[in-house]
């Protein structure tokens, strides 16, 4: 990241952006923003919001894990709203 940073053009505008605030990304921030503004969505705390359930699967194999976010998909109803993350764009089929 600080290879990237460092290529760019000084007047270029700079915004970063960040899931969490840990100190390696505030210490970014501070050596490579002009006047930075923090701009925080939600509390400090770091505590789940207590509608979400958070499941995790140890599955074994490409084939094995489809049929598991298959299962958990067909288990739900429409009304719920489900986040699937992956390693890469292409897993997303």
């Amino acid at each position: 990241i600080r290879t990237l940073i460092q290529a760019t053009p000084p007047t270029r505008q700079t915004a970063m952006f960040s899931a969490t605030w840990p100190r390696e990304v505030r210490k970014l921030a501070a050596d490579y923003l002009s006047h930075p503004v923090h701009i925080q969505i939600g509390s400090h705390e770091a505590t789940a919001n207590k509608d979400i359930t958070q499941r995790v699967m140890v599955v074994s194999g490409q084939r094995d894990k489809q049929e598991r976010v298959r299962e958990l998909l067909a288990s739900g109803s429409p009304e719920d709203r489900v986040i699937i993350f992956t390693n890469a764009k292409r897993m997303c089929d």
